[in-house]
């Protein structure tokens, strides 16, 4: 975590390792170890890391919870307090690795990476300090230096939540009254994940809260002497506070809706998506019988269901192709165990295999919106080919969703990609037998350009019979089975081979 965390060093802050819990004193050596605490070994009474001093008849809070709910130090004068945001942000310089103090950018923090900077220990900050304030009960000759740690966290649990915050584009306006509902740190990273997504139920929470609050702050001016009415008010007021508090919850952490049986479920179901790779409720739900599990109570159109409006929350998002499911990770990337069965069925779905007036083979996928730019993004990471294009806009004037698109031009990158989706094709597999053939074709040759302009008509037909199929036909001045019949290659291959053996010779 420190850059100066090293296994098996010399501490720089002596401890009496006597009756200390293991796991505190591995908090404890390692918390030691800040470049801050290591520059200026810590002695008794004094501050480190802009941490208020503790005396030793001082308590550094609730002795029973370790509660960390954040509060200014005592502060005297406005001087005292940029000080001490300068001291806060130093530290967090320090561990951001030399990120400018002064400019956070939410996006290069370590919080954008892994939100929790506690997790290296393997607990909360709550739980750490919880077992500090013990250790420091049976410790008293190292009180002062348990002191300073105790107050260490509490400084960087600030800073992580204030970083959390800002993180957030609508925070900024509602700071105090996030932190005076209170911040755990589940509430931390769900904030973070989903906080611009659930904007408008956690803002109305907000609402809520700052509301009910004004009333009682009305009350308190307007004096003690209340009448019945106004202590109606302040019951009321108060009801809605706690309102507003299981609102906000609610909206953070949607999961606390389910009941144990869902629960399974959708982690049942997000770990066969992340071995198997999308697939549709009804496989999963086949899978889950054969493996012995009892689904009487679960279909697949309720399975469907429970994923649609939980499965963000454990990482299941909408396949490619319809009624399926597939895992993203928490850096974004897509779980594909198999990329050609995935491109197939996007391609299927969204996409096209064409040739072009000009005689091109061309295949390509289309997307729209956030979710389909992370499907395009990582198909075009995973196979490796293709020219990908982002964030087109679909009208000059569209106020719509993005157009996403990743698109096969060269012969090359055609052939690979058709040969590898091939085996997987449900919907277009005519038309990629058809375009595979037209790439083989020799250029040159009178019946080599004729088969060309067979293939041709054939993959337009497939593309559009269904719309437009009798306009193609009269165009052409032929009959459907005629169309039909150039499926098959074999005499037009033999003819072409002797045309290109007769020039030879």
């Amino acid at each position: 975590m420190w850059g100066s965390l090293l296994l098996g060093d010399e501490y720089d802050i002596p401890f009496d390792t006597t009756g200390l819990d293991l796991n505190v004193l591995s908090i404890c050596n390692q918390l030691s170890q800040h470049p801050m605490m290591k520059s200026t070994p810590a002695q008794q009474g004094q501050s480190i890391m802009g941490a208020p001093e503790t005396s030793e008849n001082t308590d550094t809070g609730s002795e029973g919870d370790g509660s960390l709910t954040p509060s200014p130090p005592q502060l005297d004068t406005p001087d005292n307090q940029q000080t001490d945001d300068k001291k806060v942000k130093d530290m967090a310089q320090k561990l951001g690795g030399n990120q400018s103090a002064t400019q956070p950018n939410p996006a290069a923090s370590p919080l954008a990476k892994s939100v929790g900077w506690f997790d290296t220990f393997g607990k909360s900050a709550e739980s750490i300090v919880k077992d500090l304030r013990h250790a420091r009960r049976t410790n008293k000759m190292v009180k002062s230096e348990i002191d300073d740690l105790i107050n260490a966290v509490r400084l960087m649990k600030q800073h992580e939540v204030n970083e959390t915050l800002k993180s957030v584009s609508w925070t900024h306006n509602y700071t105090d009254t996030i932190k005076s509902m209170g911040l755990n740190d589940r509430d931390l990273k769900s904030l973070y994940t989903y906080g611009d997504t659930r904007k408008s139920a956690l803002v109305r929470a907000c609402l809520a809260w700052e509301d009910a609050n004004a009333r009682i702050d009305n009350l308190i001016e307007n004096g003690n002497d209340w009448t019945s009415l106004e202590k109606q008010s302040w019951v009321q007021a108060h009801d809605d506070k706690d309102a507003a508090k299981k609102s906000w919850s609610s909206a953070l952490h949607v999961l606390d809706s389910l009941n144990k049986s869902e629960m399974s479920w959708l982690s049942m179901a997000a770990n066969q998506l992340e071995h198997n790779g999308q697939m549709d409720a009804r496989t999963m739900v086949a899978n889950l019988v054969a493996s012995g599990h009892s689904v009487k109570k679960m279909t697949p159109a309720k399975l469907s269901g429970l994923m649609k409006s939980y499965g963000s929350e454990v990482g299941i998002i909408k396949g490619v192709t319809r009624n399926q499911w597939m895992i993203q990770k928490q850096n974004g990337e897509l779980i594909i165990k198999d990329p050609w069965a995935y491109a197939a069925g996007f391609i299927d779905a969204d996409g096209y295999i064409t040739i072009t007036k000009r005689g091109e083979p061309r295949v390509g996928l289309v997307a729209t919106g956030e979710r389909g730019r992370v499907h395009c993004e990582q198909l075009h990471k995973t196979l490796g080919c293709g020219i990908l294009q982002l964030d087109l806009k679909v009208y000059k004037t569209s106020v719509n969703k993005s157009q996403h698109r990743l698109q096969f031009y060269s012969k090359k990158d055609v052939r690979e990609v058709l040969k590898g989706i091939m085996p997987h094709l449900r919907l277009k597999k005519n038309q990629a037998e058809s375009v595979l053939e037209f790439i083989d074709v020799p250029s040159k040759g009178m019946i080599a350009k004729q088969r060309r302009r067979q293939l041709t008509k054939l993959v337009k037909w497939d593309n559009w019979s269904d719309k437009k199929g009798d306009e193609l036909l009269s165009d052409w001045g032929i009959q459907a089975e005629a169309v039909e019949a150039w499926r098959d290659p074999t005499l037009m291959r033999l003819a072409i081979q002797a045309e290109q053996l007769e020039a030879i010779l």
